[in-house]
């Protein structure tokens, strides 16, 4: 896998205050175990289920030494996974460019970056068969003999692109600090983390799943502070031994929420032998003031009919965000020259601000959709 990386800084103005600085590089993902165990046993693992063994005048229906007799008529139970012989590690490239500039003790940075991956695996059952208004039966698939194929493939992308501003003050007259803001964007067909891949609703529209990723988060304020109490002159020594050289410190994390879609669990409208759907999508499904009992709109959502799939996106809507404030104030008093004592008090959640979870997203149950029941920590 060929790395190149290259990178360059400016100094725009003659005081040196003022770069500029870009660089690019390409990177490539190395999957784990779990992604390279299903080669150890060639490009295709099988499974098959058998069904409950049963005895018949005394003769079981299957013994060994022959599990598998070929008179048990199984049926297209063979649920076959696989990896293309061809597969390669996705590859990244990054690339950024920062506008700098050091005014008043404070360095200001404003930052574009970049990354587009190419070659993210994606898991396809290869066996699904056409959307239609015909019920599913095994023998509609590509492959009737077999069930489920699923097979691994360099098909997905992702795009991500963000602005990143920054302030940032190095230790001076006893204050520190550095505020961050980042504006971004995520779109990707391959929504999980894992190994596995994405999962792709229809097998022929990758374009169906090209959406934002689940866990990018539109907005998200970061801040962290520490500032010492100077010494304060014309008070008596000892409580001005009492205030001085406390240090206060404090952080904060102010981000929007993740991304989701609803779902209807239990119906298959494109008859294609699999449960669970994305809706139609009659609006935006957005509300302007959502609560709790109604994050969303469900009347936005409806079953799709027979013959297709819902033309829901995937991540359309976005969840609760995060809002997080932690402060604290210590000091520490020599009692020797190798002993320190150290008095602190931390204050997690100091505006004791609840931060809530996702909402249900099963259009199945609308006694809990669009409900809001848990906390994100």
């Amino acid at each position: 896998n060929f790395s190149p990386r290259i990178g360059f800084a400016y100094r725009i103005t003659g005081d040196g205050r003022t770069v500029f600085r870009g660089s690019y590089g390409v990177f490539y993902h190395l999957h784990t175990a779990q992604m390279w165990n299903a080669l150890a046993r060639g490009p295709f693992v099988a499974t098959e289920s058998s069904p409950p063994n049963t005895i018949t005048a005394g003769v079981p229906a299957w013994q060994l030494p022959d599990l598998f007799p070929r008179n048990l008529a199984l049926g297209p139970t063979a649920t076959i996974g696989g990896i293309d012989p061809d597969y390669q590690n996705p590859m990244m490239q990054q690339w950024n460019a920062t506008l700098e500039r050091q005014q008043f003790g404070v360095v200001f940075r404003a930052t574009y970056l970049a990354m587009k991956s190419h070659g993210l695996q994606i898991f396809r059952n290869l066996n699904q068969p056409e959307p239609s208004t015909i019920p599913f039966t095994p023998s509609r698939r590509p492959w009737p003999a077999l069930g489920v194929t699923n097979y691994r493939e360099n098909l997905g992308n992702a795009y991500y692109n963000g602005l990143l501003l920054v302030a940032e003050r190095q230790l001076s007259n006893g204050l520190l600090f550095q505020f961050g803001h980042t504006w971004s964007r995520n779109l990707t067909d391959a929504h999980f983390e894992i190994d596995d891949g994405g999962r792709l609703q229809d097998i022929r529209n990758r374009r169906a799943d090209w959406a934002e990723y689940g866990t990018n988060r539109r907005h998200r304020f970061t801040g962290t502070l520490q500032y010492q109490i100077p010494s304060a002159q014309g008070i008596p020594r000892w409580l001005r031994w009492g205030m001085q050289d406390w240090k206060l410190a404090s952080a904060f994390v102010f981000q929007t929420g993740q991304w989701f879609h609803p779902t209807i669990a239990g119906i298959d409208p494109a008859n294609v032998g699999v449960t669970g759907s994305r809706p139609d999508r009659l609006r935006s499904g957005k509300l302007d003031n959502p609560t709790l009992d109604r994050w969303f709109d469900l009347d936005a959502f409806a079953p799709p009919p027979s013959g297709r799939f819902g033309n829901s996106g995937i991540h359309i809507l976005e969840g609760p965000g995060t809002k997080l404030w932690n402060a604290g104030i210590f000091r520490s008093f020599p009692v020797t020259e190798q002993w320190r004592l150290r008095l602190e008090a931390t204050f997690t959640n100091v505006t004791n601000t609840p931060n809530f979870g996702q909402p249900a997203t099963n259009l199945a149950n609308p006694a809990v959709a669009g409900r809001i029941t848990s906390t994100q920590f």
